[in-house]
């Protein structure tokens, strides 16, 4: 004990107000020094109000957030310092104020809207790409028609089927199961497709 290494306990044994004014030098000595190291900590919110307090915020919570919840806010800030790219004010603004547990809320949020934005422009993509290999489709089976109805009249190449012909033939099967595959696949099987191996693809 502090205090007692110094007699000061012993010294005042006999005079119970002495004691109870040691008790009291004691918790308000304790309570000054619980404070004082809070202030040392450094705060757990993000301070957007200039560049140095922004900067300094972000490492101060990163160097004393939990070790098991360190790897997730790391991870959380760099969401959202790609969704905001280049405007760090507004990033800074948007995070002003948040603790680790609401920037890490705030990157699943960012994510969430991004990855259904981009299910629905896979969407459209999807249905141009059907639209377009349904024309291919119907355009090779009428040159087919074409090709055979010519070589039939003609009797050109001794009636065989022309290299433009077998080539189309050979290409058909490929076109057609492309419309079929495009025609049951989900917007999230396109979005993760080889687009140009869709024809070749077996579907689960």
């Amino acid at each position: 004990d502090i205090y007692g290494s110094f007699g000061i306990i012993d010294t005042f044994d006999s005079a119970p107000w002495m004691c109870s004014f040691m008790t009291v030098f004691k918790m308000t000595f304790l309570a000054s020094s619980f404070a004082l190291l809070a202030a040392c900590g450094g705060s757990d919110k993000i301070d957007g109000s200039t560049e140095a307090k922004f900067a300094a915020s972000m490492t101060s919570i990163s160097q004393n957030i939990d070790i098991a919840k360190k790897d997730e806010f790391d991870r959380s800030l760099s969401v959202v310092r790609a969704s905001y790219g280049s405007d760090r004010a507004g990033m800074a603004k948007a995070l002003d104020g948040k603790d680790a547990d609401a920037v890490i809320a705030l990157s699943a949020a960012i994510s969430k809207a991004q990855a259904e934005k981009e299910l629905a422009e896979a969407k459209v993509a999807q249905a141009k790409h059907l639209a377009q290999a349904r024309v291919e489709l119907a355009e090779h089976k009428q040159k087919l028609e074409e090709l055979k109805a010519h070589r039939l009249a003609t009797g050109e190449n001794g009636g065989e089927p022309s290299k433009l012909e077998l080539m189309i033939i050979d290409y058909m099967p490929a076109r057609e199961k492309a419309v079929s595959n495009l025609e049951k696949m989900t917007p999230e099987q396109y979005k993760s497709a080889d687009k140009n191996g869709i024809g070749y693809m077996e579907l689960p």
